[in-house]
């Protein structure tokens, strides 16, 4: 469960765009928002914590989406 090949959805801070990307992409730093092109690069730490609770159950991907914050390029 939650494997590289496996999609998680997100809203883009920025342009509240809802979509999924691949666990894997995710974890390489490698998301850009599909409609407004923001390129998120410093949220693998805040993903990370999110990944390890809906592993143990705590975090339930149907109800929540994780908000991408943009970072420094």
């Amino acid at each position: 469960m939650y494997a590289d090949e496996d999609f998680w959805s997100f809203t883009c801070s920025h342009c509240l765009h809802e979509f999924t990307e691949q666990i894997g992409l995710v974890k390489a730093g490698a998301v850009i928002c599909p409609e407004c092109r923001t390129w998120f690069t410093d949220h693998y730490k805040q993903f990370a914590v999110a990944l390890a609770q809906a592993r143990k159950g705590q975090f339930d991907l149907r109800g929540n989406r994780f908000t991408l914050k943009k970072g420094p390029r």
